[in-house]
């Protein structure tokens, strides 16, 4: 049985000293010219013909073939410019579609590292790449470059091959000597061999010839080097700054190895960045690898802003995030040994189970001792301020993908010691790496075709902008900013203006759907301006909980306000909070004298320096970027009245696209609804074919713990309608995407991807109220992927709302819902039933077209 293992590699010399070839070796040999390589390539592939044995050629070089006749051979033409995880995905299926036992011959592998820009990859490719290959049992040759790699990256490829070689060509000979032979050994085997002309063998014994050997050997060269080639780069990039040698080359080099190949943002980058902040960012980096998408648009925003508003440059907070390279993540993956498993998740990317087993991969896995010394110099450099790790994937807030809300943010927030405070940063990490295989996540890749595409992880660490005030940690207000108003309230608000949505404390309350809460939405042409006109009514519809960092639990916590006032510095205090005068004026008439504050940064906005600098921030970021844009920010006042923004976040954002629509004109009874105003989203003229109808009363009796029950049901029927090719609607009561149930429905928008179009729908007499929160993730998601939003309000916006017509259309709800959910939730089969809406009316008509 093991003689069945056995392969003859065509020098009979060889298989005696290496006691054969044996199948599902990996062998490398390591060569200062390539025309060594390819003699001992001939010989294997003349032995593979006449054992009758398959031939693969896996070329992805510039250099001329390894083999001269390729006529019997399989060539499998790749290209390392598609990135690390494309071009493994495709060596895994030659490797696996191939017949046991075939012989495979590689390209320079060390050119690999110039398209990848660092050793490690290199190293992880070779450590992935290799089982395979022994697992069908195949030969492989692999040359590497001798003098090309750092003394690591040598040491881990021969781990992770069979058979390791050494190279020479001296005095017209071949010289080779084994510096690994895995499981089979005999006395002369490590020694250094002569080959002759007749293919012949001949162990170095004499103290002579390994003299002149090993004299020739010093002359060619080291055979590592001391830096990895990303570092043995950026060292150079140094010393030519230094020199102020630098050439414009070196800078799209530098931009393309750290931040993007993307060419709308290289040209941002390239227009913006000078070579000392490439120099600068590379000092900042923790591994190696790109620094993703969020991170490239936060430092170009404040590159923009510096370079052409001087005014509001002064306004600006400075930066000292550190960034940790998208490498890491793949070498996460392959260090914990389920790169298979993300190999076959790419093969089935629908596959929840599997993505399910990887994501509880990622979150348990352990990183490399060489990283996590990287980590602790992070750690060393923040001490014991909070911070927070933030996703920044490859796509993530590029051009045409937002990614908004779809991969996680972690807080740190830990103890004094320098172990607990990395162990907190490790599993910040792991929670970030996790959220890739999310339902949110693969389902928005999913719907923009982007499920192949190479979504390496890399992460922004930045220190959280805020104040130390008792036992809390926050700033003194944040928020979104957008630099166009899709959804203008009022005819008088001007939309290319732009508009903030603004918090007191961490903005996690900005971006995410908060129960009870309302942030103070702030149109920059108008910021006075507002839907809610007495104090009461500002009272009822403003923030009643400030996000912040508790040095107790360690974690983000949601506080009511009047907790917190007392921690509020008290020119903070004047910023952010109004009286509700018509409630202490209440109290007054009692007899009673009580101060009664809600948030509603109502002073900050007032400021017009500040709503100025705002505006000239998002028009500025929008000129630069061609496109509307949004920020995620943080402000922070001094006693002296000095406000300072850091800028966390730019993305551009997508525009709605607006064409006329043709409304019909419909008879009173054949409509469905009709609103006015509450409408966002792009130009709608469809038939709808199901409508999917959520009783408000109905939810409202449901008890507390049963409601998420609704969400997943409709998550269950937008499962079901994927990709049939039919128009669906989905009416709510409340908020859509809330996370608390007795407001709406708790969904994700996973659940809710396949719908046309989303009406929320009010019910005061048990509370339920639409509200858009725009800025906020969900709004994000709605947007880009273009399903209109309605809101069906008690007010004159709603011409007519008439639910009685659904009887007209075939209930379908017993194929989707059980017995609990009857009364709650209905399915209908529908026919001749339109939906149109015009943008430039902004109104929406549905009904049935006869």
């Amino acid at each position: 049985m093991l003689e069945n293992l056995y392969v003859s590699s065509g020098f009979k010399g060889l298989d005696q000293k290496l006691d054969y070839v044996r199948k599902g070796d990996n062998i490398v040999f390591r060569v200062l010219n390539l025309e060594y390589f390819r003699f001992f390539a001939k010989q294997f592939v003349i032995q593979a013909i006449e054992d009758q044995r398959d031939i693969h050629y896996i070329r992805f070089g510039e250099h001329k073939p390894m083999l001269k006749n390729l006529g019997n051979v399989f060539v499998h033409q790749l290209d390392p410019n598609e990135g690390f995880e494309s071009f493994s995905v495709q060596i895994y299926k030659i490797a696996t579609e191939a017949k046991k036992g075939s012989l495979f011959i590689f390209d320079n592998i060390s050119i690999l590292s110039d398209y990848w820009n660092t050793d490690l990859m290199l190293q992880n490719f070779i450590n992935v790449s290799c089982p395979i290959f022994t697992r069908v049992q195949g030969i492989t040759l692999i040359p590497l470059r001798r003098g090309a790699h750092s003394y690591d990256c040598i040491n881990q490829i021969r781990e992770s091959t069979q058979i390791f070689l050494d190279v020479f060509y001296a005095d017209n000979h071949y010289y080779l000597t084994p510096l690994k032979v895995e499981n089979r050994y005999n006395a002369q085997m490590f020694l250094t061999h002569r080959i002759d002309e007749d293919l012949s063998f001949h162990p170095l014994t004499y103290s002579t010839s390994l003299a002149k050997y090993y004299a020739a050997v010093e002359q060619s060269g080291p055979a590592e080097q001391l830096q990895d080639s990303w570092d043995r780069f950026f060292s150079l990039m140094q010393l030519n700054y230094s020199r102020k040698e630098l050439v414009p080359e070196d800078k799209e080099k530098m931009c393309s190895m750290l931040m993007s190949d993307d060419e709308r943002m290289k040209k941002l980058i390239i227009k913006n960045f000078k070579n000392r902040d490439f120099i600068q960012l590379h000092s900042r980096m923790i591994g190696t690898g790109k620094i993703g998408g969020k991170a490239c648009g936060m430092l170009v925003a404040t590159k923009i802003i510096i370079n052409n508003c001087e005014e509001v440059a002064k306004h600006l907070e400075p930066h000292d995030s550190y960034y940790v390279g998208s490498d890491i993540f793949y070498t996460y993956i392959i260090h914990n040994g389920f790169w298979n498993l993300w190999i076959q998740h790419k093969a089935d990317p629908e596959n929840m189970e599997l993505a399910k087993e990887i994501q509880d991969r990622l979150l348990s896995g352990s990183f490399p001792v060489f990283i996590r010394q990287q980590f602790k110099r992070l750690i060393d450099y923040y001490g014991t301020c909070p911070i927070i790790v933030r996703s920044s994937s490859f796509l993530e807030d590029g051009f045409g993908n937002a990614f908004a809300g779809k991969y996680e943010s972690v807080f740190c927030v830990s103890g004094d010691t320098l172990e607990d405070r990395l162990l907190t940063f490790e599993k910040a990490i792991r929670i970030v790496y996790a959220s890739t295989m999310s339902s949110s996540a693969l389902e928005y890749r999913r719907r923009r075709n982007l499920l192949d595409s190479d979504e390496q992880m890399a992460l922004l660490i930045q220190r959280v902008s805020g104040s130390h005030l008792g036992n809390y940690y926050f700033p003194m207000a944040a928020g979104v900013g957008y630099s166009y108003n899709s959804y203008p309230w009022s005819d008088e608000l001007d939309p290319n203006a732009g508009m903030l949505r603004l918090v007191a404390g961490l903005g996690t309350r900005a971006v995410d759907r908060t129960p009870g809460d309302y942030p103070r939405l702030v149109n920059l042409d108008k910021p006075s301006l507002s839907m809610y006109t007495s104090s009461s009514s500002r009272h009822r519809y403003s923030q009643r909980k400030m996000d912040v960092l508790s040095f107790d639990s360690f974690d983000v916590v949601s506080k009511r306000i009047e907790t917190i006032l007392p921690e509020i510095l008290p020119w903070h205090k004047q910023l952010l909070f109004s009286h509700d005068t018509d409630a202490e004026w209440n109290f007054r008439d009692r007899g009673m004298y009580r101060e009664v504050l809600f948030a509603d940064c109502q002073k900050l906005v007032e400021n017009k320096e500040f709503i100025e600098t705002m505006h000239t921030i998002l028009q500025t970021l929008q000129k630069e970027y061609g496109t509307p844009v949004d920020i995620e920010y943080t402000v922070n006042v001094s006693q002296t009245g000095e406000f300072y923004i850091n800028l966390l976040q730019c993305r551009p954002l997508q525009a709605l696209q607006k064409k006329n629509v043709s409304l019909p004109d419909l008879p009173n009874e054949d409509i469905f609804f009709e609103i006015d105003k509450n409408v966002m989203g792009n130009s709608v003229n469809i038939d709808i074919d199901i409508i999917v109808y959520i009783d408000p009363y109905e939810y409202y009796s449901l008890e507390y713990v049963k409601k998420p029950n609704v969400a997943r049901a409709v998550g269950k029927i937008n499962q079901y309608f994927k990709d049939k090719g039919l128009h669906l609607i989905l009416i709510t009561p409340g908020r859509i995407g809330t996370s608390s149930p007795e407001l709406g429905l708790p969904v994700s928008f996973a659940e809710i991807s396949e719908f046309n179009a989303i009406m929320e729908v009010a019910y005061s007499k048990v509370g339920y109220m639409p509200e858009l929160s725009f800025g906020s993730h969900m709004f994000q998601d709605l947007v880009e992927a273009q399903i209109l939003y309605i809101a069906c309000m008690e007010n004159s916006h709603t011409i007519q709302f008439n639910k009685e017509i659904l009887k007209e259309c075939k209930d379908i709800s017993s194929q989707f819902i059980d017995a609990e959910l009857k009364k709650i939730l209905s399915v209908y089969r529908c026919e001749n039933m339109i939906l149109a809406y015009d943008p430039f009316k902004r109104k929406v008509i549905s009904g049935i077209k006869k």
